[in-house]
């Protein structure tokens, strides 16, 4: 783990500015595992400093003696010393949020916490960009109150009737509509390369079919998951605009874009012994049937009966 120590150990200075600063260090402090995190130098009025300096230099001066490890056992806020107590509420780590912005779109940003909270630096950025926090999200089984549980202000919320979801439903839509309109340029370009590329949409919606296919028959369930009719409309769509573009050649392209990934899946899946996640595509029709595939053309040792007889058999060995 990365020192957060500074140099020389003494946790105060005062700089050689022309006009002198007087600076504490203040480290940070990560309550799940006890672990010292990285710190600020923080600008003081001078009395102040010359007041508060040789309390802050014993309260820290002895962190180069203490074990960091990320498996360490946590402190609870109510638990921690006045040292620990102090850096926590300064920077406490980094938390993941879900955002959505003014044009609706949702996404994930990294925060710094202070304690429990946002930075209210933070919290001014995302006024000035004009982001909102997700107010509730669902994750499993879990309905989880982000305001609440990180302290985010009432006015970077969104709006308290806004529906309960998982907000990677909506990321997931997002990617698929980006990649739509990626093949869609692919589409208009007069490159040979963009035609292929053309064709590896197409490849890449198909493989989505089989996956889906595999992990039903195998007792898998696929988050976030299209419906088996949105999906093959969706891939009617893709081949028809290859139609439309390429005419009777379509077909050819698009299967010399198939059988060149399929000669890479095959390789993966056969030296990987079926583990890796790789498919070996069956030919598909425009209303998007296709040929069975095999069960070899999927990842075989990658399924809950293949990954609990493993676990048995290292038990056993072990």
């Amino acid at each position: 783990m990365a020192t957060v120590i500074p140099k020389g150990k003494v946790f105060y200075r005062v700089t050689n500015h022309r006009k002198p600063r007087y600076q504490l260090f203040q480290p940070g402090f990560n309550e799940s595992n006890s672990c010292w995190l990285h710190g600020d130098w923080i600008n003081l009025p001078q009395d102040e400093w010359e007041a508060r300096k040789d309390q802050h230099q014993a309260l820290y001066g002895d962190m180069s003696k203490k074990d960091q490890h990320h498996r360490n056992p946590g402190t609870n806020p109510e638990d921690m010393t006045e040292a620990q107590r102090q850096a926590w509420e300064h920077y406490s780590g980094e938390s993941l949020l879900y955002y959505q912005d003014e044009n609706g779109h949702v996404g994930m940003m990294r925060f710094a916490m202070s304690g429990c909270k946002m930075r209210p630096k933070d919290a001014d950025a995302l006024r000035e960009q004009n982001i909102k926090i997700v107010r509730r999200a669902k994750e499993g089984d879990q309905e989880l109150d982000y305001g609440e549980i990180y302290g985010v202000p009432e006015d970077l919320l969104t709006d308290a009737d806004a529906e309960t979801k998982d907000p990677w439903d909506d990321i997931v839509d997002q990617n698929r509509k980006q990649e739509d309109q990626m093949f869609e340029a692919y589409l208009e370009s007069d490159q040979p390369f963009m035609h292929e590329m053309a064709c590896h949409a197409v490849t890449e919606v198909e493989k989505g079919i089989i996956r889906s296919e595999w992990m039903e028959a195998t007792g898998q369930q696929e988050a976030h998951a299209m419906s088996e009719e949105k999906a093959l409309e969706r891939y009617r769509w893709y081949r028809q605009k290859l139609t439309e573009r390429f005419g009777a050649t379509a077909e050819p392209l698009l299967e010399r874009v198939r059988s060149s990934e399929n000669e890479c899946a095959r390789s993966n899946l056969d030296s990987s012994n079926g583990v890796l996640f790789s498919f070996v595509l069956p030919k598909f029709e425009p209303d998007g049937s296709h040929e069975p595939w095999g069960e070899r053309d999927v990842p075989w040792n990658r399924t809950p009966a293949a990954e609990a007889a493993r676990a048995a058999a290292s038990e056993e060995e072990g």
